[in-house]
């Protein structure tokens, strides 16, 4: 028989507990964590590519956005707010939050972030609208 070609047998293995990195031979404990270390570092990395892969919004709703940033951004900074509050329940808050950061007013927003915040807690009846 060819040397080549003959059965080494089964190789044993020891059980791995999970959530830890199996030890190969010849390995210091230092290398083994230095292993873990980067499959931690791997997975995290690909979470966030996951995150940063998703969709933007078409080009349509970008459209729809900065005619609604030109029509508001010519009123006054109360009528920015009461606009982006009644655009935050016709066209949904995602839609009304994307309009304010184009705005490009960092008052606004916030005033605005505070208006939806009431909005939330009076919907979930938390807080009675004044």
């Amino acid at each position: 028989m060819d040397k080549y070609k003959e059965s080494i047998g089964e190789v044993e293995t020891e059980p791995v507990e999970t959530g830890t990195v199996p030890r190969p031979e010849g390995l210091s404990p230092r290398e083994v964590e230095v292993e873990k270390v980067e499959q931690e570092v791997k997975q995290e990395v690909k979470q966030e590519v996951i995150e940063e892969a998703k969709p933007t919004p078409p080009a349509e709703d970008k459209a729809k956005r900065g005619k609604k940033v030109e029509e508001i951004s010519k009123l006054g900074v109360q009528d920015q707010v009461e606009a982006l509050r009644n655009l935050a329940l016709e066209e949904g808050p995602d839609f009304a939050v994307g309009v304010a950061k184009e705005l490009d007013n960092a008052f606004v927003l916030d005033e605005f972030h505070d208006t939806l915040d009431k909005l939330e807690l009076i919907k979930e009846g938390k807080l009675k609208e004044i």
